[in-house]
């Protein structure tokens, strides 16, 4: 009897441990589609910017200088920069059972990088929509 229950309870907790493992695996991929979600956001907001300072620069009396459009420009290569390095992340898991574990360990330090990168594009965004609402209050 007693048999039977410590099996029963193995079972169980066997049980708990793969499901455990399966929530990780759905939390891990979610992640990624929510900051694939985030920089899809900011870069079609980047562009909003973009076109904003068109309409700021080409307005008539305006003190807007043409050289303020590179910052919603730079912002974007850097959104575009960090959507290629996501891919490779991507790419990269696809097939890492073939991976060694010094890629591996490279691997990690560069997902660490991209995730600041990501953060700075967040940071970068804000500061650019700030200045632009300052342009636009100039002008107006």
């Amino acid at each position: 009897m007693k048999d039977e229950e410590l099996d029963q309870m193995l079972n169980e907790s066997d049980e708990i441990i793969q499901h455990m493992k399966q929530q990780e695996e759905i939390g891990l991929r979610d992640v990624l589609r929510y900051f694939d979600r985030i920089h899809d956001k900011l870069f079609s907001f980047n562009n909003m910017l973009i076109a904003g300072y068109f309409i700021l620069i080409a307005a008539p009396q305006t003190k807007t200088s043409p050289w303020w459009m590179l910052l919603p420009i730079f912002n974007m290569l850097i959104l575009i920069y960090v959507d290629y390095e996501m891919m490779e992340k991507s790419r990269f898991e696809s097939a890492i059972m073939s991976k060694t574990p010094g890629e591996i360990e490279k691997y990690g330090k560069e997902i660490n990088k991209t995730t600041n990168r990501s953060l700075s594009t967040i940071i970068f965004t804000i500061f650019v929509t700030i200045i632009f609402i300052i342009q636009l209050l100039i002008f107006v």
